[in-house]
């Protein structure tokens, strides 16, 4: 009986992709913990850009930011984004922004959301698929943990039917810790941004918790944010 190899999905960052043997398992959602302004947004910008460079069909799902500010962010490290070739995912309370690859939706109601989300997929059943969600901490302060956990487990479940990846963002610090565990359970990769002080010395540090097919690696990683985006010491 012969094995079928897993396809491996570029994060977008090599050293990274080399720490995880060629980058995610496809199918595969990621979960990257980290105090705010650490860098996980740029790790998911990463993630994000490839999909977009690579012609597949992306969507970032978003709240309490206009997309100016977020292509601003794109290319403060690097990386210009045409923001046509993205589906806009806007699950603020009150949206300003309109157009034909925006979506509007609402933090407070979930299942628009999870619908909003569910529609990006089916639309594009059949294509290879990316999707960065970075609202996970403010539907955690609006609603029940409870809802919240309900949903993603709905949203991750509906992801796994389609040719997609998927990397979610949360707070560290912000949330019980029995909810964010929950959380990394229905992950299949869990990545942890923190940062280390020795006397003078501040290291920010990465650590992969957990991966899908393989034990993972027990060791930190320095890694350090420029104008060039995000950078790991192996």
């Amino acid at each position: 009986m012969t094995k079928t190899s897993l396809k491996m999905e570029r994060i977008g960052i090599d050293s990274l992709d080399a720490i995880l043997n060629g980058g995610i398992t496809e199918r595969s959602v990621v979960l990257v913990e980290g105090t705010p302004g650490i860098g996980k947004e740029i790790l998911g910008y990463h993630f994000l850009f490839t999909g977009i460079k690579q012609g597949e069909k992306c969507a970032y799902v978003f709240a309490r930011k206009t997309i100016e500010e977020v292509e601003e962010e794109f290319a403060a490290y690097g990386m210009e984004i045409d923001r046509k070739k993205l589906t806009w995912i806007d699950a603020s309370e009150s949206q300003l922004a309109t157009g034909s690859n925006i979506v509007n939706c609402n933090i407070a109601e979930l299942f628009t959301v999870s619908a909003a989300i569910k529609n990006f997929l089916a639309e594009n059943k059949g294509e290879k698929i990316r999707i960065l969600i970075e609202i996970i901490s403010p539907a955690l302060m609006t609603n029940p943990s409870l809802e919240v956990y309900k949903h993603l487990s709905a949203v991750i479940t509906e992801i796994k039917k389609y040719n997609a990846t998927a990397f979610m963002l949360i707070e560290e610090g912000m949330h019980d810790p029995q909810i964010v565990t929950s959380i990394e359970q229905l992950c299949d990769y869990v990545i942890d941004m923190k940062v280390y002080e020795h006397e003078w010395d501040i290291k920010p540090m990465l650590r992969i918790k957990k991966t899908k097919t393989t034990p993972p690696p027990l060791q930190y990683f320095r890694f350090a944010v420029s104008n060039r985006g995000l950078t790991i010491t192996v």
